[in-house]
């Protein structure tokens, strides 16, 4: 019975539009409010993009480029000091032998970072 007023409400729209009067509720709304998306012209709808340059494009490959570098060569003394944390962090809780505690370590995200490219030698 729940299909009830769902079919109330769509006659009360047929005959809305039937009648062409206006009314408030939404889903009386008329044809003009409510188109198909896929009929609708994407200029109208869309916002003033502005277009993007060559320029900005390749400044943009060339950070996601420098990103991934950085995120390849990490110094082994940066390695040592996370390890010694997570080691500390595991004392500190004591999980060393807990199997009910552990510790999860993930890379926060920095932003896009190029796909890795793969060259043979």
């Amino acid at each position: 019975m729940e299909n009830v007023p769902a079919q109330k409400c769509l006659s009360r729209y047929t005959n809305t539009i039937a009648l062409g009067a206006e009314s408030e509720h939404p889903c009386e709304a008329t044809p003009s409010e409510n188109q198909n998306p896929w009929l609708v012209s994407p200029l109208r709808n869309s916002t003033a993009a502005l277009p993007i340059t060559f320029a900005e494009i390749v400044e943009e490959e060339l950070q996601q480029e420098a990103a991934l570098i950085r995120s390849r060569e990490k110094p082994l003394a940066l390695i040592q000091i996370e390890e010694r944390a997570i080691q500390d962090l595991l004392i500190h809780y004591q999980a060393v032998g807990n199997p009910d505690e552990f510790v999860v370590v993930e890379r926060s995200p920095q932003g896009p970072i190029a796909a890795p490219m793969w060259n043979k030698h």
